[in-house]
């Protein structure tokens, strides 16, 4: 197996390369000591890769194991990878749930009635499974579910995204989907959603990754918090994906009196090429978002993390008063949850109006008002930006993608 290079993301949205699950030469020997100490060789009758090339079906696998046909290594690669597969399909189902919910509320006037709704719904349809299937429902909460039911095409079909695979109704599958979804109607309903982590299988699929890693002896080469390598990928391929910020484990002890200076009290952090940043600026100006006569000098400062009193003199004047888009505009560019550090711009922890005030102002050159964009992100939050001027901004940010 070559897996230390893929991330959870990998694991769970993209895809890995099917020949990475592969073990090549694999080792069927083993060693045993029984109860008086006398070492004990031998050599299992089957391993992994008979199971990846379909000769053990997965029916199989427990009791090959409990007749030690089947060696400890073996069965737990099968195994691992047989959750990585269920927790990548109940991942994609709840993503198709999830996401039209998003558009809904994004267009809607009635807001919380209808998320209060689509809760309440879910609520009476897991009442309903439990009722009517009493067992399914049980053995959902105590994991007994359908991950070891897939064979070995499934699971490498499912983990290098080539094809999915969907549960019947009425399975543990679809107790599990659908609890999940509620956790999430519940999150995506609190106004302190964005400071809470949205409800996903991603702690569920660690201890697996861990395990492949570990027995694959990749466990010190792993770095979970990497850029996917599907983003390699398809930069090989030609794409234009721009590259992830990486943690520092380290501190540099090469840093400049600038890197010194608090993260609220300098300008935002590109994280992008260098060469997106020219575009994005032509772009704005093109679009009339921002004044004709921003300089390119000027739009770079904003985001090379300067000192914020080198941007005071120099803002850039943004084509509104209304900030509403503004804020917008500077979400699209931090990224999704997808993105934990950020896209385009670093993250934030938490909204930082100082900079966006010192960096963006007014048409007339006067500041926005901190409370008056606090209440602005309310309002985006709860009601959306009106579609028009969301595809203002996408037509904008999809030139870089």
């Amino acid at each position: 197996m070559d897996i230390s290079k893929y991330t959870l993301e990998d694991w769970l949205l993209w895809g890995v390369l099917p020949e990475d699950l592969k073990i090549e030469n694999e080792d069927l020997s083993y060693t045993e000591y029984p109860e008086r100490g006398v070492e004990t060789k031998g050599t299992y009758s089957l391993g992994y890769m008979d199971w990846y090339n379909g000769a053990i079906q997965s029916d199989e696998v427990d009791s090959l194991y409990d007749k030690n046909e089947l060696g400890i290594t073996s069965y737990i690669a099968i195994t691992s990878l047989q959750s990585l597969a269920y927790l990548k399909m109940l991942t994609n189902e709840l993503w198709h749930r999830s996401n039209p919910i998003k558009d809904i509320f994004r267009h809607s006037l009635m807001k919380r009635d209808m998320l209060a709704e689509e809760i309440e719904k879910v609520k009476l349809e897991l009442q309903e499974i439990k009722k009517n299937y009493p067992e399914v429902y049980a053995n959902a909460l105590k994991g007994v579910d359908e991950r070891n039911k897939l064979s070995s095409s499934e699971v490498v079909d499912t983990l290098s995204s080539e094809r999915y695979y969907y549960m019947d109704t009425n399975t543990a599958f679809e107790v599990i989907v659908k609890a999940k979804y509620l956790n999430w109607l519940t999150w995506f309903n609190d106004p302190d959603s964005d400071k809470l982590p949205e409800p996903t299988f991603i702690e569920d699929a660690k201890p697996h990754i861990h395990e492949l890693l570990h027995i694959s002896g990749q466990l010190s080469e792993y770095k979970e918090n990497a850029e996917p390598y599907w983003y390699t990928l398809q930069r090989q391929a030609g794409f234009n994906i721009p590259v992830k910020a990486k943690h520092k484990s380290e501190p540099n002890h090469n840093t400049n009196a600038r890197e010194l200076l608090p993260k609220n009290n300098k300008s935002y952090t590109w994280l992008s090429n260098d060469e997106d940043l020219p575009k994005l600026c032509k772009a704005l100006i093109d679009k009339e978002l921002i004044h004709k006569d921003t300089t390119l000098e000027q739009f770079e400062a904003v985001f090379a993390a300067k000192p914020l009193q080198e941007i005071e003199p120099k803002p850039i004047k943004w084509h509104e008063d209304n900030a509403s888009e503004l804020l917008h505009f500077i979400q699209q560019l931090q990224g999704s949850n997808e993105w934990p550090n950020g896209w385009l711009i670093e993250k934030e922890e938490r909204a930082n109006y100082k900079r966006l005030t010192t960096c963006f102002v007014k048409p007339n050159g006067e500041q926005f008002n901190p409370e008056t964009l606090r209440q602005t992100k309310q309002n985006l939050k709860q009601f959306g930006l009106a579609p028009a001027k969301q595809q203002i901004i996408d037509s904008v940010l999809i030139k870089l993608k």
